[in-house]
């Protein structure tokens, strides 16, 4: 319980809106706790999002906090066609710095 309790005071402290502000970066931080596995994970994405014409170029590193491990980096493209249609591009690349898949996708919100 411990563990839980100060997995959830750190992922607060990550996901503070003021840091986000304070540097001009997008910040996101998930704290999990699978309940069958008792498995904890906190993990971390910290990255930048430009307009640019309609279109949004997004990049964002990705860190394990509980492993203290750099995860890799995403970077997508997208278009939003309407106002719930978003067509995207995106890839990435590991710890390691090898390319991750390219995928080409839609997402439709209602």
């Amino acid at each position: 319980m411990k563990k839980q309790l100060l997995t959830f005071a750190l992922a607060m402290a990550i996901a503070n809106p003021a840091y986000a502000e304070l540097f001009g970066l997008d910040w996101e931080s998930t704290g999990e706790y699978n309940v069958d596995t008792e498995v904890t994970s906190l993990t971390a994405q910290v990255g930048k999002s430009i307009l640019l014409n309609g279109l949004t170029l997004t990049a964002d590193a990705d860190f394990d906090i509980i492993g203290s491990s750099f995860s890799g980096t995403d970077y997508k493209a997208s278009f939003d066609v309407s106002d719930n249609l978003e067509m995207y591009l995106s890839s990435g690349l590991d710890s390691t710095w090898t390319r991750e898949d390219i995928v080409a996708g839609f997402k439709v919100t209602w």
